[in-house]
């Protein structure tokens, strides 16, 4: 089942509408080696490539990547284990600012994505269907971990797309 538009913030539509398939294990067939592949194929010469002056760079939005994966996996965690807390927000230019990624090697940014991405599949798929539809509130929006896995992948779609048609 896709989420309902209740089920993810208004935002959000756009990453939501990039995703195909109606359940959790036909997104990760769809999109999963699509996403890894995209990635593994970026060139070395492009790692450090930013398209205009005070834009990221390739490091920086591949780091992005997997700062935003990391939380929004927490996030759909958090949600189906039935957290009642809101859970906070994050401001994602300063976790660019404060990630370094253009210090670190492209080779270990790809790598940590690859991982993290198959890592963030085996959790999707423990999910059962009754944990999906749990709700809560995430920087004041209410979210079901559903919503919160199409957002994933959409998020990635997202950025992928931006990167293929800005840097590459």
């Amino acid at each position: 089942m896709r989420p309902a538009q209740n089920d993810y913030p208004a935002f959000a539509n756009d990453y939501v509408s990039l995703v195909k398939g109606n359940t959790v294990a036909e997104i990760i067939t769809i999109h999963n080696d699509e996403l890894l592949h995209f990635v593994e194929s970026i060139p070395d010469t492009k790692a450090n490539y930013s398209y205009a002056e005070n834009k990221w760079s390739v490091k920086e939005v591949i780091q992005h990547l997997i700062d935003t994966e990391r939380i929004f996996s927490y996030r759909a965690l958090a949600l189906a284990r039935g957290e009642k807390q809101s859970l906070p927000g994050f401001q994602q230019n300063d976790y660019a600012t404060n990630s370094f990624a253009n210090m670190r090697a492209f080779s270990d940014l790809k790598e940590e994505y690859i991982t993290l991405r198959i890592s963030s599949n085996i959790l999707f798929r423990s999910f059962n269907h009754a944990v999906l539809k749990n709700r809560g509130l995430i920087n004041s929006y209410e979210t079901t971990c559903l919503g919160m896995i199409y957002m994933t992948f959409g998020h990635a779609l997202h950025h992928k797309n931006l990167l293929l048609q800005k840097y590459l």
